[in-house]
């Protein structure tokens, strides 16, 4: 009977040893986290710089093809000041409280993604001094008794700024009073003391810019006042067919527009070509053969473009017969004829 006891819990120890290594089997592994693509929109959010006042909410963009339910943010730096959540499978949602040491933070962090890792930091300035000072130098600019200018040449030149300031940080906005805020590129807009803001201007073929670049830090600021002409006129164009410039469109080539177009096609009925001049130009629409511009109903043909690219649209053919019109490209100064486009829609 002994024996059979012994016996007995020697096969129960064994049907348990056996049951439990047949838990473990690898049938019953959790499967390895999938690997998906995941980066910024913006590089330059991989080390986001914020202000000391508190952040309500800043937008980091992502681009990934994981779905919402294996995204996670985790901390890498141990900290309670900055806050960053996944609000969608394109953005990160940063928040952070006010800083009120005069020293720069840093938080850093990782966007999980399956097995897939973006890391990104938040660095957020330190306070600013009571009485903030600002002052700024360049060669490019002309100062006279404290007030600054820049007259641009319609050359794309890169104007550096060197900015110095007892303050965290500084800033810098362009604000247009002729062309538009976007013909004001400021390239580096924000920085610390001893870095230097940097801008250009967009060369105008067409109208004169003009406008005020700030640059603020603290409650002090200081504002450069920024003009350019318009450029001369060109004396020379090209078209391109394609944007790499390599497939010439001649000049007096006809270019065929079909009478109707794909309604499910909304770039059908236009044309794109690319330019290479070396100034101003005006477009024309105008009867075919003569420089005659067409007015009203005759204008069924429209033609506009930029130093980049010229684009030439048409209407629906509803007339039953084919017509022509020309697209006539002159210079800006003196409407001398540099290029003709011979354009001929067909008959529906």
């Amino acid at each position: 009977m002994k024996k059979f006891m012994n016996y007995l819990r020697v096969a129960v120890v064994a049907l348990t040893i056996s049951m439990a290594m047949s838990g473990c089997s690898s049938s019953d592994n959790p499967a390895p986290a999938p690997t998906y693509n995941v980066s910024l929109v913006n590089e330059s959010d991989a080390a986001l710089d914020v202000d000391p006042a508190a952040l309500s909410e800043q937008i980091i963009k992502i681009q990934t093809d994981a779905p919402l339910t294996d995204l996670s943010i985790q901390k890498v730096t141990e900290q309670s000041w900055c806050i960053a959540t996944v609000k969608s499978t394109s953005e990160i949602a940063v928040t952070a409280g006010a800083n009120t040491s005069t020293a720069d933070r840093v938080a850093k962090f990782k966007l999980i993604a399956g097995s897939s890792v973006l890391e990104f930091s938040v660095t957020q300035a330190g306070a600013n001094p009571q009485n903030v000072t600002l002052s700024i130098e360049s060669e490019q600019l002309q100062e006279y008794s404290g007030m600054y200018s820049y007259m641009g040449q319609n050359d794309k030149a890169v104007v550096k700024v060197k900015v110095t300031t007892n303050a965290s940080r500084w800033h810098a906005t362009a604000t247009a009073m002729m062309g538009n805020d976007a013909d004001f590129v400021i390239t580096k807009a924000r920085g610390k003391s001893g870095e230097e803001m940097e801008f250009y201007l967009q060369p105008s073929m067409s109208e004169m810019l003009a406008g005020t670049i700030t640059i603020t830090a603290g409650d002090q600021s200081v504002d450069i006042t920024v003009n350019q002409m318009t450029m001369n006129g060109a004396t020379m164009f090209k078209l391109f067919s394609d944007e790499n410039k390599t497939k010439a469109f001649a000049n007096k080539t006809t270019l065929n527009f079909a009478a109707t177009f794909d309604k499910d096609d909304a770039t059908e009925h236009i044309k794109t070509f690319y330019v290479t001049t070396d100034g101003g130009y005006v477009t024309l629409v105008c009867k075919a053969g003569t420089d005659t511009e067409v007015e009203g109903d005759a204008a069924w043909l429209t033609a506009g473009g930029n130093l980049d690219a010229l684009r030439i649209s048409a209407t629906s053919n509803t007339t039953g017969a084919e017509r022509k019109l020309d697209v006539v490209i002159v210079d800006s100064d003196n409407w001398s004829e540099l290029f003709r486009i011979p354009v001929v829609q067909a008959a529906k």
